[in-house]
């Protein structure tokens, strides 16, 4: 699935940014803990609108998106946990499904 690389590997690498601000910084760990869920849903939003986009652009269909947006969840939430602790749990879940649903969405935009 090429059309879901790069929003792949952006999450995979903000995840990283993450976890190395809040081991460099208490102040960068507690706003992080704060603001977790609206940073990974804004970021979540876009990736997965552009994964979706980038399936239909490259001539695939309603399923393939929806793959794609799991793909482009899992993404976040399996380094989430490795990097997080079980803790991020819920929001590997909860990324999975937006990430599932927005993906459809860019599909049918484009």
């Amino acid at each position: 699935m090429k059309a879901i690389k790069w929003p792949a590997i952006i999450w995979i690498g903000v995840e990283i940014l993450f976890r190395i601000a809040a081991l460099a910084s208490q102040v960068a760990a507690v706003e992080f803990d704060v603001n977790v869920y609206a940073i990974s849903a804004t970021i979540g939003l876009a990736l997965g609108l552009w994964a979706g986009a980038s399936v239909k652009s490259m001539k695939g269909t309603l399923q393939d998106a929806v793959v794609g947006g799991v793909l482009v969840g899992l993404s976040c939430g399996i380094p989430a946990v490795i990097l997080f602790g079980l803790e991020a749990t819920p929001l590997a879940i909860n990324m999975t499904i937006l990430s599932l649903a927005t993906a459809a969405a860019g599909w049918g935009l484009k």
